[in-house]
């Protein structure tokens, strides 16, 4: 009998120990030199005798399933499409002026008219009804949500009505500059249940990066902002970009947060494109970022805030990054059904890819291509050059679809670039910290 392992097991060197991690099991331990040849020979042509010296290590790939299992398939073909959340664009103004912004924030001022943001409203709850699922819906830019205040708070208040009269729960969420008033802010507070803030570290980085639409500062306002939520007992999470220039202000950025009630802090890398190509903004290295983000790991733990990167998601295993792939219903202000967000504009790069239907005046309702939604949910990390042989592929599940094309104009990467460095790193540190912090050292591991 050949003893073989089959499948995605991958070693990792970390130290002077190897990293064995079967994402697709759900398993991570460490084992020294010797171990790793055995678990090699293993992964290679297989072996017909076990020395008696691999007899444990042998008898625990056995238990673990890596041996002559039957490997789980994170690939099983999804649902049809039938959205029960949907992304309203309400507006592509903006009263900042980010210097990276992806959509050029203010530049264009157009609206999502109120009938239409209600037809999507309407969709998602009959879909959710029919599903027994929770409806939802998710105010982002583009522009920035709150400078359409009467249709941000009719979209909330209709959720809620409409969602209530078929007998199942609505959520709202808000991505938001925090650039409001305090009225507007107890508002959100009482009735957005997810609220995150776009805030990049100290005053100086911050107001370098996210000056005012007037070219004034927005760090006193966006402060205030979550002062005002935080002394209101109301919980929210903060999203930094970062780029060169204040990739060493993320460890400040945790002290700036430290006594106010942010849940989780992410921080993700530029990706250059809209204004960022315009100012010249470059994203930061691989080996600055890595340094920040343990640092700023470290200490955002003493004061209970989480720290975030998209690219490390040890919480669960998938093929596909995220909703792009041919589940996401977003809706421009323009009342076009795009998969993605930051895909918002008919110029913009991969449009032709993303956007899949509109809303039909004289139908009163969407119509949609879903020829283009199957396209793109054909999508998964298997098909990257990429990450064919990347022991994370399974957690970063290829990176964003729209940096890949903003940065290649491919969907799926052929080679790895620094955003897949930050990755490997990062997630490597956190499988051996969740592995050293279990004990014994071999004994089945979940991430």
């Amino acid at each position: 009998m050949k003893h073989q392992i089959s499948g995605d097991v991958f070693l990792e060197p970390i130290e002077d120990e190897f990293l064995v991690y079967a994402p697709l099991h759900n398993v991570a331990f460490l084992v020294d030199q010797a171990g790793a040849d055995f678990i090699e020979r293993l992964k290679g042509s297989g072996l017909e005798k076990i020395a008696p010296e691999y007899y444990a290590l042998h008898e625990y790939l056995t238990s673990l399933g890596l041996l002559d299992g039957e490997t789980p398939n994170p690939n099983a073909e999804s649902d049809p499409f039938n959205p029960t959340q949907v992304l309203l664009l309400l507006t592509a103004n903006c009263n900042l002026r980010c210097t990276y912004c992806f959509s050029r924030g203010g530049e264009d001022r157009t609206n999502l008219p109120l009938h239409v943001a209600q037809s999507a409203i309407d969709l998602v709850v009959t879909n959710a009804k029919s599903k027994n699922e929770v409806a939802r819906i998710h105010f982002h830019g583009g522009g920035e949500p709150t400078l359409r205040w009467e249709t941000l708070t009719a979209c909330t208040n209709y959720l809620r009505s409409v969602a209530r009269a078929v007998a199942i729960r609505s959520h709202t969420k808000l991505n938001t500059n925090g650039v409001m008033s305090l009225d507007r802010v107890r508002w959100i507070a009482e009735n957005i249940d997810s609220i995150f803030i776009s805030f990049d570290g100290p005053p100086r980085a911050h107001n370098h990066q996210r000056p005012l639409a007037s070219g004034a500062g927005s760090f006193d306002s966006v402060h205030a902002t979550m002062a005002e939520l935080s002394r209101l007992g109301k919980e929210f999470f903060v999203r930094a970009t970062i780029t060169s220039d204040n990739v060493r202000h993320m460890p400040e950025l945790i002290d700036e947060l430290a006594q106010l009630k942010v849940s989780g802090v992410e921080f993700e890398p530029l990706t250059r494109c809209g204004r960022a190509n315009d100012a010249g903004v470059e994203g930061p290295s691989s080996e600055d970022y890595i340094a920040a983000f343990v640092e700023a790991e470290r200490r955002a733990a003493t004061v209970g805030i989480k720290t975030i990167f998209s690219g490390v998601r040890l919480g669960g295993i998938s093929s596909v990054y995220c909703g792009a792939a041919g589940r996401n219903f977003a809706v421009t202000p323009k009342g076009v059904a795009t998969l993605c967000h930051r895909v918002s504009d008919a110029s913009d790069p991969g449009a032709e890819l993303y956007h899949y239907g509109a809303y039909s005046e004289a139908r009163g309702t969407f119509e949609f291509d879903l020829a283009r939604v199957d396209k793109m949910a054909g999508l998964n990390c298997e098909q990257s050059k990429a990450c064919c042989s990347c022991f994370a592929k399974w957690n970063c599940s290829g990176g964003c679809y729209a940096q890949n094309y903003a940065d290649t104009g491919s969907l799926l990467l052929e080679t790895r670039n620094d955003k897949c460095e930050m990755t490997r790193e990062l997630t490597k540190r956190a499988l051996v910290r969740s592995i050293r912090a279990q004990s014994p050292p071999l004994s089945r591991q979940g991430v």
